[in-house]
């Protein structure tokens, strides 16, 4: 099958190429043509307080969980008429799972994308289209203090979400899977210590 790749960073992108290649796929010339989709929320961390937040701020997180949002419309549409069968990836950031403070933008727009993707996954199963969502664990240049007090206690490596996420693309691996999110978080949402949150002070 035809993959595309959006809103990814490079080292995730490097190696989810390398992963689906590996799988015997293939980057499609044109979005329009890809059978299968993996796509990012893709927003920085930018540790501002919610009440801090501008309508600036605001502005930019609604408009990439709409770009997100229809390019995931388009792709489901595009199967559907060309009935074809096909699969989709959310990837959305840990806060999503477990509330942080300074993380406002991107846990309501990951909460955003993840029911969505509920939905989409509803509405299109029937036709042969899954839609999944992953929690995609924090990595470099993530600061290391994210992994204070985690079950793993290290940040995650692209390859490790990005097998994730080919295991979800896989229409035989994961033939059954649709509507679910898969955390690849190191155990970070499952966190009771002081630890794992480097805006606060790894380590308080």
């Amino acid at each position: 099958m035809r993959y595309h790749l959006q809103f990814l960073d490079d080292a995730l992108t490097s190696a989810l190429d390398r992963r689906l290649a590996e799988a015997g796929h293939a980057p499609a010339a044109e979005p329009a043509e890809a059978e299968l989709l993996a796509i990012g929320l893709g927003l920085p961390l930018d540790g501002t307080p919610v009440l801090r937040l501008g309508p600036e701020s605001w502005d930019a997180m609604i408009t990439r969980v709409r770009a997100v949002s229809l390019a995931l419309r388009d792709h489901g549409a595009r199967l559907l008429a060309r009935d074809a069968r096909g699969r989709a990836v959310v990837l959305v950031d840990p806060p999503v799972l477990r509330a942080m403070e300074n993380a406002g933008l991107v846990a309501v727009g990951g909460a955003f994308l993840s029911t969505l993707v509920q939905v989409a996954a509803a509405e299109l199963g029937q036709s042969g289209v899954a839609v999944n969502t992953v929690v995609a664990g924090w990595r470099a240049p993530a600061d290391d203090g994210f992994a204070v007090g985690t079950p793993m206690g290290r940040l995650a490596e692209p390859d490790e979400v990005a097998r994730a996420c080919a295991f979800l693309l896989d229409g035989e691996q994961a033939s059954f899977v649709t509507g679910a999110t898969l955390a690849v978080d190191g155990g970070w949402q499952i966190t009771r210590t002081a630890g794992a949150h480097p805006l606060l002070g790894a380590g308080r």
